[in-house]
């Protein structure tokens, strides 16, 4: 379904309860950008850390917003299905069991925090131009 121009998918309100969060309405569906080519459209220039790529592979990339909320999302679903770390987690943490996925999804998001930096870009200045407008 297109919703203002961005592909979604409707949430099923009978499915289980989301640990990591919950979202009324429809689902913006993330895709990666490949190749330079520009999968959405919008009426507003998107924010500057949209301009930073997350993994590549060859012609390839993923940014790197779409990165931190995969791998916070492969987190969260680890931890929905082993509660035993769960329970180990919070214990550690001293904070309620409901809560852990949340708060380790949100530190997993931030594990590639430094990828913003230029130096770490520049590893492919080719895309890191592209990406930044400079060529």
């Amino acid at each position: 379904m297109l919703n203002g121009g961005i592909p979604t998918v409707n949430r099923n309100p009978d499915e289980a309860d989301n640990d990591c969060g919950t979202h009324d309405g429809p689902v913006p569906v993330a895709r990666a950008a490949t190749s330079g080519r520009v999968l959405v459209k919008t009426m507003t220039p998107l924010p500057r850390f949209f301009r930073y790529w997350g993994k590549t592979h060859g012609d390839d990339y993923h940014l790197l917003p779409y990165h931190a909320l995969d791998v916070a999302a492969v987190g969260c679903e680890y931890l929905k299905h082993h509660p035993r770390l769960r329970r180990f987690l919070a214990r550690a943490l001293s904070v309620p069991e409901d809560h852990v996925a949340q708060w380790v999804s949100f530190f997993i998001a931030l594990h590639d925090v430094g990828k913003f930096s230029e130096s770490f870009q520049s590893q492919q200045l080719t895309l890191f131009q592209q990406l930044q407008s400079r060529q």
